[in-house]
């Protein structure tokens, strides 16, 4: 859920960097493209350096992926797309239809560049061959998939966990996943690279939420679309995982971040926006300062509690 609010804020920001190029006087110090990157390497590198914190320092079982990993990639993939296709000036609408859909109209380009990564994600998850295990398969291996009566640890998190074995290799990936202990499994990291498509598609549905933010200036109309937003995306996780825990078309898997989890999220989001935002009506904080105050803090919260666990650890090992 992080994913959603971090590209709301951003909004704001894309927004202004498109309008500064009609603006010669008084550039900003940098191109929207150098801050862009500028940013995600530094959060990516944040992630590096809090992965390190512990002890585990060996650059021979390093792990590369985390969640602020996650993050600078999607930001960087959602705000490149979005510097690339947003128009400085936002097309004028004059039919009911046309104003009513204005903050949609207005991404159109975007929803097809993140809808087709959507669909690869899909694509290599049902169809990548993994060698011993059943093509498609989502589940956590070990004792829950036997092969020729045989354990399949290997097999954990079907194409994620090839996909990640393949490009990262085992020793850079999180040793001690949460099945490993019930289902015997192997090596498996929640926050892997084929995840990173459906959190891509997740921050770019923070996005959306942003646009309506700035096209429909009444109270109303924000909370009635980030309702139907809420409505919408919530009743299609719940079609993919069949309204169940296990079972379904695509099962919910928080660790896979299958498209069940990135309907889901996003759903419980938008509603909260809406409620946060009906909290703040006609006080002095507005939604957008309210957005931007709490997606900075989180990443200050996130490294605070990445340090005070290191530090317990620390202390632990001197005791």
């Amino acid at each position: 859920m992080y994913c959603f609010p971090y590209e709301t804020s951003l909004t704001i920001w894309v927004n202004n960097r498109s309008r500064s190029c009609l603006r010669p006087v008084r550039p900003l110090p940098e191109s929207p493209s150098h801050s862009l990157v500028g940013r995600s390497l530094k959060l990516f590198f944040l992630g590096i350096i809090l992965n390190s914190l512990g002890g585990w320092n060996n650059l021979a079982t390093y792990i590369v992926p985390g969640v602020l990993q996650r993050f600078a990639i999607c930001y960087l993939v959602t705000s490149s797309v979005a510097l690339a296709f947003t128009p400085a000036q936002p097309k004028q609408y004059q039919t009911d239809i046309g104003i009513a859909l204005s903050d949609i109209l207005h991404l159109l380009p975007q929803w097809g560049v993140h809808l087709a990564l959507l669909a690869v994600h899909t694509l290599i998850t049902f169809l990548l061959p993994v060698p011993g295990c059943p093509t498609g398969y989502q589940g956590p291996g070990g004792v829950a998939l036997f092969h020729n009566n045989t354990p399949s640890p290997h097999c954990i998190g079907g194409a994620a966990g090839e996909v990640d074995r393949w490009l990262l290799t085992t020793n850079h990936i999180y040793q001690n996943p949460t099945t490993k202990f019930v289902y015997t499994s192997a090596a498996f990291d929640p926050e892997g690279v084929l995840g990173s498509l459906t959190s891509i598609f997740q921050v770019f549905l923070g996005l959306q939420a942003g646009v309506t933010l700035q096209f429909h200036k009444s109270h109303k109309s924000r909370l009635v679309r980030w309702l139907i937003w809420g409505t919408a995306l919530g009743a299609l996780g719940a079609g993919l995982c069949g309204a169940s825990m296990n079972d379904g078309v695509i099962p919910v898997n928080k660790n896979l971040c299958c498209p069940a989890t990135a309907s889901q999220s996003p759903a419980a989001a938008a509603a909260g926006l809406a409620s946060r935002a009906n909290e703040v009506r006609g006080g002095a904080v507005g939604a957008g300062p309210l957005i931007i105050h709490r997606q900075s803090n989180g990443e200050v919260k996130r490294v605070g509690v990445a340090a005070a666990a290191a530090a317990a650890a620390a202390c632990l090992s001197l005791c």
